[in-house]
């Protein structure tokens, strides 16, 4: 479940209006401050995700997306329309899936804080 201060975070993300055109961090940022073994376990949790050894051309789809995170991250009875809007952080091209990309920056916010 979310901290108070994760609370307070996504309060300020997730503003009514349109999908969000600009990721939460960039991810060439949050490549460089993960470390290998941080870099390895999102790594194997995207893999496991989408059914894929590469994370070229690799995607979770959006079902999936939202029940992992609601299963992981988020609290089960969280209102609809605020889980779609969650998903739309992190589908920076509103493509309705997840890439590696997406994933990481989805991951190094949740797990480590922007």
């Amino acid at each position: 479940l979310l901290s108070p201060s994760r609370t307070d975070f996504f309060s300020r993300l997730l503003p009514m209006g349109g999908k969000q055109s600009k990721s939460v961090v960039d991810f060439n940022e949050a490549s460089k401050q993960l470390r290998r073994d941080q870099l390895s376990a999102i790594k194997e949790s995207f893999h496991l995700l989408c059914d894929s050894k590469s994370t070229r051309d690799s995607s979770i789809s959006k079902e999936k997306m939202i029940e992992w995170l609601k299963d992981r991250y988020l609290p089960a009875d969280i209102d609809k329309l605020i889980l779609e809007r969650f998903f739309q952080l992190f589908d920076i091209d509103s493509n309705n899936s997840i890439d590696f990309s997406e994933f990481l920056i989805l991951e190094f916010v949740m797990r480590y804080g922007p």
